[in-house]
């Protein structure tokens, strides 16, 4: 459950991740003022889970070929700073649960210059059948290298 805004409870450390990746803020992903216009943080989330996911072995292409797929069940995302066209940021992800059928990966968007946050996120995917869309289990290999990367921040690459 994210951290409610009047909440004293805190937001994970960036010290708490064990991925990170850079992004530089592109013109296109600005508003007419120069800052990252709120819809664009959802497409750096999810092209940072996939880097996520391909770091520890698992190409999304790979993942199709198996007749699986995820969906996005639910995101939030809570906005504590901005960021302006040309900045880079750090963008930290983690899995810090799963389900049988779901994975919910946790976020935090810094400056690359300081631990400031700009944004915590909270997206929680649904594992399904490419063709029928029902819920399928996360596949064993799948959750073996996430358990494996979050405890020892070891990528595996499987494919």
């Amino acid at each position: 459950m994210p951290p409610k805004s009047n909440s004293t409870e805190k937001y994970p450390s960036p010290k708490d991740f064990k991925f990170s990746t850079k992004f530089r803020v592109r013109l296109y992903f600005c508003d007419s003022y120069g800052i990252i216009h709120h819809s664009n943080y959802l497409k750096i989330l999810e092209d940072t889970r996939v880097e996520y996911f391909r770091g520890i072995g698992w190409d999304y292409e790979e993942f199709e070929s198996m007749g699986r797929m995820f969906l996005v069940a639910d995101s939030y995302c809570r906005h504590l700073g901005s960021a302006r066209r040309d900045d880079i940021i750090t963008v930290y992800c983690r899995v810090p649960n799963y389900k049988r059928s779901s994975a919910q990966l946790e976020y935090l968007i810094t400056p690359d210059t300081d631990d400031n946050l700009i944004l915590y996120g909270l997206i929680t995917l649904v594992c399904v059948d490419c063709q029928t869309r029902r819920p399928q289990r996360l596949p064993d290999q799948l959750i073996e290298s996430i358990d494996e990367f979050e405890s020892t921040g070891k990528k595996q690459l499987r494919f």
